[in-house]
Order: structure tokens, then C-alpha cells, then sequence
């Protein structure tokens, strides 16, 4: 199985899958400057999903349990991912890249968080219960990448939020009803209305964090953020340091403060 993918809609490499063994190969188009930082050879032999890929996979839980042939083909699955990656069936003949833009340049119009807490929207949601309601089996309070979320679109002129086919630039996180049920061991009501709060105290704090808001839902507040990795249809890259320090999402949280600084430091150091 042979996949091609692409970082801002320039031809990255190839991704092939054979008797469980996974390749990544460089485009010859691609500076070594600009290689993933986990994927440093031109080719590069792999025992599983690189974590940058498998990452994506493990942020969108619909996908985790879906079955196919191979390990890569799952990737065909994903849309509207973070950042830039896009993985195809088909090889695109085209080499260019997208407009780059510097992110601080426009990073406050991309965020636009100048919301005035509480920030609750008086929308209507045009969206089927059981597109909301997908997740609502799933007793666990999981990581940021398990919570069931999805994009949307927000239509301020009509004041409706309905599910976006392509891309978007806002995301929804409904409620999950078995934390409202007092019988059940997570009986958390209010939580999304918690994360608003706790996002709108770290703006104040002065960290950038992207608009975000809540909307009420029948029994509680879905939960609406706007994506930093877009501006338009410029679509931005982002590294976590859990991928650059081999975690993946399930152990993302075991990451200490101080692996973290010392791998920015040697980031920093080979940037220099």
C-alpha cells in the first residue's frame, strides 16, 4: 500500500506499508531543513505509524476503531486535521507551496479573543442529536484527543451552527450526557462551561488562546473554539512536544516540565 502525502499542498514524500513494515521516503523536492523532526533520513524504516501521523489519528476519536488492511490506509480517513498534513490515494503533479504567512503577523486575527466572559451564544444548533450524541457511551473522561469533537460552522449573520463538510474554523465539543446522571460515577455537569472558564483565566493570564464560547444544548452547554493553525485557507503547521519527545496521545500527560524545557532547549540550540 503506497500513500502520498503533502504539507501545505506541496508534495512531502511517499508512505509505504508492506508485510507490516512502514517506509517514509523524502520527495527529492523537500530541503532536509524542513524534515520531520522524528523522520531525519531520506528514508526512513519504521516499525509503526510515525508518531506525527499517528497522532493525528489518536485526535479524532471516531477513527480509533475502524478497521483496515493496513496501518497508513487509516490515514486516507482523516479530514480537516491540525495543521497542514493531507494524505492521498493519487499523486498531485503540482510542487507548489502555499502563500506563507508570518503567524505573529496575523496571529490576533486568526484568534480573535477578545470575547467578554461569559461568552454565550444565543445560536441555533442545526445539528442531529446523534451526530452530537456519538461519544455519549463512552464513560471515560479521556485525554484532549478522546473527547468527541467535531467542525462546524458558525453562521454569525443567521445565528446557526451546523456540521462544516470541508474545512472549518471551529470546532465543537457537545456535552456528554452520562455525566449529567447524579447515579453515574462521573457525574460532571457543567464541565465544557469549566473549560470556557479555564480558557478565558489563562487569556487573562496571558497566554494566546484561540476564541472560544458555549451554546446551550438541552441539558447542558456544548462547548465552540475557534482553530489556531488557520488563517483562511493558509493552513499552519504545529510540532507537540509530546510528538518530539515520543509520546503519543494515550501518554501525552506523562511528559514532565522539565523534559519538556530541555527539549526546547536543544531545539533552540540546533535552530542557532
Amino acid at each position: 500500500m503506497l500513500i502520498y502525502v503533502y504539507k501545505q499542498n506541496q508534495f512531502l514524500g511517499e508512505l509505504e506499508e508492506e508485510n507490516n513494515n512502514i517506509t517514509f521516503t523524502y520527495s527529492k523536492y523537500i530541503d532536509k531543513n524542513y524534515y520531520i523532526v522524528s523522520m531525519k533520513n531520506t528514508i526512513n524504516k519504521l516499525d509503526d505509524l510515525p508518531l506525527v501521523f499517528k497522532n493525528l489519528l489518536l485526535e479524532n476519536s471516531d477513527l480509533i476503531n475502524i478497521k483496515t488492511p493496513t496501518k497508513i490506509e487509516k490515514l486516507l480517513l482523516l479530514q480537516d486535521t491540525h495543521g497542514s498534513y493531507q494524505f492521498k490515494k493519487l499523486k498531485s503533479n503540482s510542487h507548489s507551496k502555499d502563500k506563507i504567512h508570518n503567524y505573529q503577523d496575523v496571529k490576533n486575527e486568526i484568534l480573535e479573543n477578545n470575547y467578554i466572559f461569559p461568552n454565550i451564544l444565543d445560536y441555533k444548533i442545526n445539528i442531529s442529536p446523534e451526530r452530537l450524541n456519538t461519544n455519549n457511551k463512552n464513560n471515560i473522561i479521556g485525554l484532549s484527543g478522546f473527547q468527541h469533537k467535531f467542525s462546524i460552522i458558525k453562521d454569525d449573520e443567521n445565528k446557526i451552527i451546523t456540521p462544516a463538510t470541508n474545512d472549518s474554523n471551529y470546532f465543537i465539543k457537545p456535552y456528554n450526557e452520562h455525566h449529567l446522571n447524579f447515579n453515574q460515577n462521573l457525574y460532571i455537569p457543567c464541565l465544557l462551561i469549566n473549560e470556557h472558564l479555564f480558557m478565558t483565566i489563562a487569556r487573562d493570564l496571558g497566554f494566546s488562546v484561540p476564541y472560544n464560547a458555549i451554546v446551550k444544548g438541552k441539558n447542558d452547554y456544548h462547548y465552540i473554539i475557534k482553530r489556531f493553525d488557520r488563517f483562511g485557507q493558509i493552513k499552519f503547521d504545529h510540532e507537540e512536544f509530546a510528538t518530539m519527545l515520543g509520546f503519543d496521545t494515550n501518554t501525552k500527560y506523562d511528559a514532565t516540565i522539565i523534559e519538556i524545557l530541555e527539549e526546547r532547549k536543544n531545539i533552540c540550540q540546533k535552530q542557532n
